[in-house]
C-alpha cells in the first residue's frame, strides 16, 4: 500500500526538486511526459477502445 503512495509522491518531489534547481526543465519534463503518453493516446483514439467506452462512434 505504502508503494502505491509514497512512490508517486516521491516522483513528484524529485520533479519540483529539479524545477527549482532549473527552472526551464520544467518544459523538458513535461515534453518527456508528453511523449511517454502518446502511445496511451492513439490506443484510447482507436476506433475499438472507443466503441468499447460507449463513445458513439463508427469505425
Amino acid at each position: 500500500m505504502s508503494v502505491l503512495v509514497l512512490e508517486p509522491v516521491e516522483k513528484m518531489m524529485r520533479k519540483v526538486e529539479a524545477i527549482r534547481a532549473n527552472p526551464l526543465k520544467a518544459t523538458k519534463i513535461a515534453d518527456d511526459e508528453f511523449q511517454r503518453e502518446a502511445p496511451m493516446r492513439r490506443s484510447i483514439d482507436s476506433p475499438r477502445v472507443a466503441d468499447a467506452l460507449g463513445s458513439g462512434r463508427v469505425a
